[in-house]
């Protein structure tokens, strides 16, 4: 509340550059929470029909930015909010938050410090199974608190800092999950001619560890809730979790008369502390490219990802390995000089080796999202 009556002062006096954007969209999903195609356990069967949940919805965001720069301080807010309402599937909702806040000081000469919160939030039923080291809730409320240190010389720029994350997992029951968690994080960007063409490439190394609290309840048969002696009356099940993470990072791209295009690579590690069960190392590469058709911009992503768990096994005594194959496609075009239309594709295969019929965590998962609609900027 704080920061925004700080922003609010500021684009009240008309000293700051803000923006405000609203959009509006129909879509559909295909398999809303990412199940396999197929379940089997004991005289239970279900095909894909059974289930992949599928669904059209509504989407409306809203977007504000808001900057004010002088020469020794800089701000820049950014918040967004969305939803996203299924016709006939109510347990599909979704509701994002996202504010981030950028705080600029100027040490010297190139040379500037950076406070930048962070706070998102996600509201969705359903339980995700996609991770199954933990039954983690989909929906999550997280606090992001950096500490950057940021230097300039001639074509680049280098950041080195610090940063705490709190993460909460809200559960309908009496069940806690979150996480506290300390980083360390260093990048580099440059920016370079090579044969008259321009170039940016950037580099980034980051490492983190983070403590998982777990607490899962339970009640006896026949539990009355309405009774006021009801806090003997359960089991609690406290665990903890310690995992560490080690990333790296690197793109490089070339820029077009048109756009650009760029390649995207890294490489990501878990470790786990507490079981030594979850490990494992991930390696993506990706191809985007973004380019203007006359007066419409088409941006397209692809990824390609493998993610070889050490210890974590199939019934055939095999390493869990996945594959993943991404892909999205956006176009935005202007149809007057506040309002554009645009539309967009996202697909997702998650290929296993993990083929336990009656296991939900671990397996292979198709998602597509499709989606169209308007967006207009107020101011």
């Amino acid at each position: 509340m704080a920061f925004l009556a700080v922003l609010l002062v500021i684009v009240i006096k008309g000293q700051a550059q803000s923006k405000l954007e609203v959009s509006q969209g129909l879509g559909h999903e295909t398999n809303v929470f990412k199940n396999p195609a197929f379940y089997t356990r004991g005289s239970t069967e279900m095909e894909r029909a059974d289930m992949y949940q599928n669904g059209f919805y509504s989407y409306s965001r809203l977007d504000f930015s808001s900057v004010y720069a002088r020469d020794f301080f800089y701000l820049k807010m950014k918040a967004q909010g969305s939803t996203q309402q299924f016709l006939a599937l109510e347990d599909a909702h979704s509701y994002r938050l996202n504010a981030a806040l950028d705080l600029r000081f100027k040490l010297g000469v190139n040379r500037y410090l950076h406070l930048a919160p962070n706070y998102s939030m996600y509201r969705q039923n359903g339980i995700d199974q996609g991770q199954g080291a933990i039954r983690t809730p989909l929906s999550y409320s997280s606090l992001l608190l950096p500490l950057m240190f940021e230097r300039r010389r001639k074509g680049s720029k280098r950041y080195s800092g610090i940063y705490y994350r709190f993460k909460n997992y809200p559960a309908p029951a009496e069940d806690q999950l979150f996480y506290h968690s300390v980083g360390a994080q260093w990048n580099r960007e440059k920016r370079f001619e090579r044969a008259k063409e321009g170039y940016l490439s950037k580099l980034e190394l980051e490492a983190s560890f983070r403590h998982y609290t777990d607490i899962s309840v339970s009640f006896p048969p026949g539990f009355n809730f309405e009774d006021d002696e009801w806090e003997d009356d359960f089991n609690e099940r406290v665990q903890t979790r310690n995992w560490a993470y080690a990333q790296v990072a690197y793109r490089i791209r070339r820029y077009t008369e048109s756009g650009y295009v760029e390649i995207p690579v890294r490489s990501f590690l878990r470790a786990d502390f507490s079981t030594r069960k979850y490990g494992y190392l991930q390696n993506d590469l990706g191809l985007n490219v973004l380019t203007h058709l006359g007066r419409s911009r088409l941006s397209v992503k692809t990824k390609l990802a493998h993610r070889h768990h050490f210890r974590l096994k199939t019934s055939d005594s095999v390493s869990i390995r996945y594959f993943y194959a991404g892909l999205d496609v956006k176009w935005v075009c202007p149809i007057t000089q506040k309002l554009d239309l645009f539309a967009e594709v996202e697909m997702i295969r998650r290929f296993s080796n993990n083929h336990k019929v009656s296991s939900l965590a671990f397996r292979e998962y198709f998602n597509v999202e499709a989606q169209l609609g308007l967006t207009y900027r107020l101011f």
